[in-house]
């Protein structure tokens, strides 16, 4: 039998038998056992490392060297790294205690197949940061009215001063843990990035994408003064949302940020002369814009699985300058450990009598987690508003469209 596994299922016992202990003291003792037989795991495997380390020196004269490229050699890593007998006490950095962070371009990979599908992130604010809360300040608009004509000798009059606001962001921790048979991180070191990496980088996109859509509607959602969705009959509604409401401190920089169904609608509507408003930008198909009149909107979609229609209200449509709207603060710490002895119980998906027991099990545990935060930052930088979901026909005005909404 394999030494070390000997050892840990030795190991196992000894956790076991402390777990149901009666006494303080008994359950004291179980430990300091478990503790030696640590060490004596610890010392078993040096012993073998050196043992490998010997047998590859002998045969290093008769194999010629293989130059391997960076990302095969941090491939290789991170699967040696999940094949590894970690220990049961997992310490945050420290390798010898069981902790693994990926190598950087394992990290990168995730980031890179993270931003491949629609990410809401891309359309807002992001700012890394280093620290777990703190705050942006800013200067609020206000309308100017100018100096007042003052006769001579009359007193001046007081005028109002810039008024400035405050936002804060307070970092939280995402995470969740994926379980891997062992057989699969046996089978190939490219399973392991194909499948698991991917999977992680859908994960944190999803996890992304809800924290921007709950910071965006939050401007409709709080208990405190909601602001009232825009109802949108036609494209004049867009235009006087972009022209009026938003005004020339956003249109410049504003966009429209829609669904599949409301791209389906945005699609179908003509102007007066019977020529479709959407158009391609740069020859590019999935580059859109609306040209309605005097503007070109620049339009974002987003597939209807990540942003729903409303059951209620229609097809959503955001409409302004969403970077200005809403600020995604990245704690820059998303990390992947991996473990093969550790024990999992009372979880949403791993209930007590259903836990999960890498070392039982002969499973592989994946633990992956992100720090963020997404904030309302300037709620007059854009508008939410609604295409009805019933089949209406609308005719505007002289620079607007026709169409049929639903």
């Amino acid at each position: 039998m394999d030494p070390i596994k000997e050892i840990l299922q030795k190991m196992q016992g000894k956790l076991d038998a402390a777990k149901e202990a009666q006494s303080p003291e008994e359950r004291a003792e179980l430990m300091d056992e478990f503790d030696a037989l640590k060490s004596e795991k610890e010392a078993m495997q040096r012993v073998m490392d050196a043992e490998a380390a010997m047998a590859v020196k002998q045969h290093e004269s008769a194999v010629p060297p293989v130059e391997e490229s960076s990302y095969d050699k941090a491939v290789k890593q991170f699967a040696a790294a999940a094949r590894a007998k970690f220990n049961m006490a997992m310490k945050e950095g420290t390798n010898a205690d069981g902790g693994y962070t990926v190598p950087e371009d394992i990290v990168t990979s995730v980031e890179k197949l993270r931003e491949a599908e629609f990410s809401l992130e891309q359309l807002v604010g992001v700012e890394k940061v280093t620290t777990n809360s703190g705050a942006r300040t800013y200067q609020k608009r206000a309308s100017q009215t100018g100096f007042s004509s003052v006769d001579e000798g009359g007193k001046l009059p007081l005028k109002a001063t810039p008024q400035f606001d405050r936002y804060t962001y307070a970092i939280a921790k995402y995470a969740g843990v994926f379980p891997v048979t062992n057989e699969l991180l046996a089978d190939s070191d490219a399973n392991i990035v194909n499948i698991l990496v991917e999977w992680i980088a859908g994960e944190s996109r999803a996890t992304r994408n809800a924290l921007v859509l709950a910071a965006l509607n939050e401007k409709y959602t709080r208990d405190s003064n909601p602001a009232t969705a825009k109802a949108i009959a036609g494209i004049d509604d867009i235009k006087t949302i972009v022209n009026v409401d938003l005004g020339q401190a956003f249109a410049p920089t504003s966009r429209i940020v829609t669904n599949d169904s409301g791209l389906d609608w945005l699609d179908k509507q003509k102007n007066l002369d019977g020529d479709y408003i959407l158009k391609r930008a740069n020859n590019d198909p999935l580059d859109r814009v609306v040209s309605a009149g005097s503007l070109l909107i620049p339009v974002s979609v987003v597939p209807n699985a990540v942003l729903a229609n409303d059951v209620s209200n229609g097809v959503p449509f955001y409409i302004g300058d969403l970077k200005e709207g809403a600020r995604l603060f990245d704690r820059m710490q998303l990390s992947i450990k991996a473990s093969d002895v550790a024990y999992m119980a009372n979880t949403a998906t791993a209930p007590s009598d259903n836990a999960l027991n890498a070392f039982q099990e002969d499973l592989t545990l994946f633990r992956a987690i992100e720090r963020l935060d997404c904030v309302l930052r300037d709620e007059d930088a854009f508008f939410k508003g609604f295409v009805a979901p019933t089949g209406t026909t609308g005719t505007t005005g002289a620079t607007g469209a026709t169409g049929t909404t639903g």
